[in-house]
């Protein structure tokens, strides 16, 4: 197979790089193309994303590049990824326009959650744009191998955030791991505000992806779980009560008071985490924490 390749950013030796490659069709400093076996390059951590071309550089048209992209997607889910070799007078945003219509009217679905990726090349050659198509996967693209979640009935509460740091740690543990996150809250204004902010801080979360809120009282449909350095109750009482089909709500406070005394009395269970009272750990560390010992 012909593969694109783009390299991660860290002092690479080219020549021990080119040994491990196999047979080299193009080289440079951030990128090349070889022919050789996918897993040889997975192995690779000097390889960032991986590309399988599925064409080589050819005349650019929309209607041929609409026709190619439904050709070689293959998997529902898709994501297109674009790279900009040459100035041209087309945009990343006209080729979606063209192509997600095509491809929705044909069932497929445009998802950041993607199972396949469409990687559009644009080069300019004499003065005349040409493209190339390649696809990967999330595997391939991401060189991810990572365990799947076991969170589907869980949702994460957080009590009264005051800075932005905070909704920014649980947004990335949140994102990570697919847990809806709830902001607890009697300023549902304040906080929306808040939440725009750190979201745009944040990079790769995406509100319309994950399902971030505010509310303004417990949920009523599941069991509460609190987390506070005063309960008596602590890991090992946690196991034990997440063994169950109902819906769990991990509930934490902020990292200046913590939980408040009305949430604390409305709590089914509270749990103390870590060995000591003394310092306790801030809330995204908690849930980090908490999700390790229940995955």
């Amino acid at each position: 197979m012909k593969y694109l390749i783009y390299f991660n950013k860290f002092e690479i030796n080219p020549e021990k790089l080119k040994f491990k490659l196999g047979k080299i069709i193009e080289f440079s400093s951030e990128k090349a193309i070889v022919e050789t076996k996918l897993d040889d390059l997975l192995k690779l951590d000097e390889v960032d994303k991986i590309i399988e071309l599925k064409t080589d550089f050819k005349p650019f048209s929309f209607v041929e590049l609409k026709k190619d992209a439904l050709k070689y997607i293959k998997q529902k889910n898709y994501f297109i990824k674009t790279d900009f070799i040459s100035k041209i007078p087309i945009s990343a945003k006209s080729l979606y326009k063209h192509i997600n219509p095509y491809l929705k009217h044909e069932g497929f679905i445009v998802n950041e959650d993607y199972d396949e990726l469409l990687h559009i090349e644009i080069l300019k050659v004499e003065g005349k744009p040409f493209y190339r198509i390649g696809v990967s996967s999330k595997n391939m693209y991401e060189k991810q191998n990572a365990i799947k979640t076991m969170f589907n009935n869980y949702i994460v509460i957080l009590e009264e955030p005051e800075l932005l740091y905070e909704l920014q740690d649980f947004l990335r543990v949140c994102w990570i791991f697919k847990l809806p996150l709830h902001i607890l809250t009697k300023d549902k204004s304040k906080m929306e505000h808040m939440l725009i902010s750190a979201i745009k801080e944040v990079k790769g979360v995406s509100q319309s992806a994950l399902e971030i809120k505010t509310i303004a009282k417990l949920p009523e449909d599941c069991i509460k779980i609190g987390f506070t350095k005063h309960s008596m109750k602590n890991e090992s009482d946690l196991q034990r009560i997440i063994k169950t089909d109902k819906k769990i709500a991990l509930i934490f406070g902020n990292d200046k008071y913590g939980l408040s005394q009305q949430i604390r009395d409305e709590l089914d269970f509270s749990i103390h985490l870590g060995p000591t009272s003394e310092k306790p750990f801030r809330g995204s560390q908690a849930l980090s924490y908490v999700l390790g010992i229940m995955q």
